[in-house]
């Protein structure tokens, strides 16, 4: 009489709530409630009783209607139930994968917080950058040197100024007076010395007449071409020891025209400084392109860029140099095309840089392992718990050191590149280490990634495992960007690479640079001569 009721699978279920809506959980809770207001009569049926009352015929086909409506009822409630905590389970899935990316994603940005945390500590000069947070004066640790004595150790030797070897003025004394008060004292031939060593700004004015003349050929007058111009000029030595202020101590135009001003009483404004060293620095455009035109002739050569601002914009301030020279050039852009533009299509040498990607085409690149190794360290800071840093500091430390013996080692080139290959397989080793932590993966990719590029200073003896040496020459024009904020124009900009590169070459060498500038602009070919020896070896 009544078919059976075949109740859904699993399955079947999962199936119809992928075609469901995604506002399902609300719309089946809603039907579930309008289905229990429909729940059928029971009165009557004797439906909680185990032996109900059957008189006739017609109560027990009654009873069992009322027995198949309940049923339904019970069916229908059923399926949306399962139907909704299928659903549920489903939502609760999907949210269990969300939090776990949630909580990824929010250990990355903890991560990252500390590491700006530590940027900003050290950029401010907070302590040694060793801080975790940014403390207060008063919270933070003692260092341990603290409570030592400061000065010279019990003990040592102070320095004195030696004699000097000439003396413009001598001053006697005769004795005043004794300690017990007479004043009455016999001079003597013995005497005590006392040199005292000072400056005096005094502004030096030399006239030059130039006598004119009439010519005996055609009777036109003659004057003499060094008279043309203004009759009022600053002389070479006030350039070249302007210029080397300017280079030393990133004078801006404003501070070198209160020197003279003030200081050497003679008046000079902003703009004339700038017109003085523009003449300058373009008697010096010659040794600066003899820089340029070396640079691939070089065995070594170190690399850098810094930011630069040009009027407002930015630019990039690059530098290459080595232990006899140094190139800068500031320039809109930060890519590869700037270095081959300088250093042309190929470079024979031996390059050192950090892992920035403008300088992965170079053929024989050193990359700089202090970089690494801060890198590390800086984790180690921000993730103590992680043990998986010092254990990469250590090996690599560890290969740095006997690298470095094997550079200095006298042996013979076979044996130099057997031992070279087993440090390269130590680096290989250490780069497939295992590790769930995201930054420790991109550390340990970097090495897989520049394997072939973090033991080639071994190959040479001038060479160095770092680019600390790229860092040191750039790092004066970093802090006078900090006073002069860069350059307002392109041919300013030229200007600040032409000063610091032939200055900075000049003091590489042991030169004087007031000495220098001043001959440049006295005897320009005899010093070019000179100075491209220099560079060139």
């Amino acid at each position: 009489m009544f078919e059976p009721l075949s109740y859904p699978t699993d399955a079947e279920i999962e199936n119809l709530f992928s075609t469901l809506p995604g506002d399902t959980s609300r719309q089946v809770h809603n039907l579930v409630k309008l289905l229990r207001k429909k729940k059928p009569v029971g009165s009557g049926l004797n439906l909680n009783s185990r032996t109900p009352f059957i008189g006739s015929l017609e109560q027990a086909n009654r009873y069992v209607k009322g027995i198949m409506k309940h049923l339904w009822f019970h069916r229908q409630q059923s399926f949306l139930l399962t139907l909704e905590a299928s659903f549920c389970r489903q939502k609760s899935i999907k949210l269990e994968k969300e939090n776990e990316i949630l909580a990824a994603e929010n250990k990355e940005l903890k991560l990252a917080n500390e590491r700006q945390k530590k940027q900003i500590t050290e950029l401010l000069g907070f302590g040694s950058g060793k801080e975790k947070t940014l403390q207060h004066s008063s919270e933070k640790k003692k260092h341990p040197s603290v409570d030592r004595k400061r000065g010279a150790p019990v003990g040592h030797r102070g320095a004195a100024r030696a004699v000097p070897d000439h003396v413009d003025v001598v001053k006697s004394f005769d004795p005043a007076i004794c300690t017990c008060g007479n004043t009455e004292i016999i001079p003597t031939e013995e005497y005590d010395v006392k040199y005292i060593e000072d400056i005096e700004f005094k502004v030096k004015c030399t006239k030059k007449q130039y006598y004119r003349g009439i010519c005996l050929k055609c009777g036109k007058e003659v004057r003499n071409p060094e008279a043309a111009g203004t009759p009022v000029v600053l002389g070479n030595t006030l350039k070249s020891v302007l210029a080397a202020m300017r280079y030393e101590l990133g004078g801006t135009y404003r501070n070198l025209s209160n020197f003279t001003t003030r200081i050497l009483n003679l008046p000079v404004t902003p703009a004339g400084i700038y017109g003085l060293l523009k003449s300058t620095t373009g008697s010096l455009s010659p040794f600066y392109n003899a820089i340029g035109n070396s640079l691939p002739q070089q065995q070594i050569l170190h690399g850098d860029e810094t930011g630069w601002k040009m009027d407002g914009d930015n630019w990039h301030l690059w530098c290459m140099c080595n232990k006899n020279l140094a190139y800068f050039h500031a320039d809109k852009s930060r890519g590869r095309k700037v270095i081959k533009n300088i250093l042309g299509e190929t470079f024979d040498g031996l390059f050192h840089a950090d892992f920035y990607a403008a300088y992965n085409h170079f053929p024989n690149l050193q990359r700089c392992l202090i970089h690494y190794i801060r890198d590390i360290k800086k984790e180690i800071e921000i993730q103590p718990d992680e043990t998986i840093f010092q254990s990469m500091l250590d090996e690599v430390q560890s290969i740095i050191k006997e690298a470095v013996k094997l550079q200095k080692a006298d042996i013979p080139p076979d044996e130099k590149q057997k031992q070279k290959k087993h440090l390269i397989t130590r680096f290989e080793k250490l780069a497939v280490t295992k590790t769930k932590n995201k930054t420790a993966e991109k550390l340990l990719k970097r090495i897989r990634n520049h394997k072939n590029s973090l033991l080639n200073f071994v190959d040479y003896p001038d060479a160095e495992y770092h680019n600390n040496r790229a860092e040191r020459t750039i790092r004066p024009s970093v802090i006078a960007r900090k006073m002069s904020f860069g350059n307002r124009t392109v041919e300013g900009a030229r200007n600040h690479s032409i000063l610091i590169s032939t200055l900075h070459t000049i003091r590489l060498n042991n030169k004087d640079p007031v000495k220098f500038i001043h001959d440049v602009i006295s005897k320009p070919d005899e010093t070019l001569q000179s100075f491209n020896k220099m560079i060139l070896g």
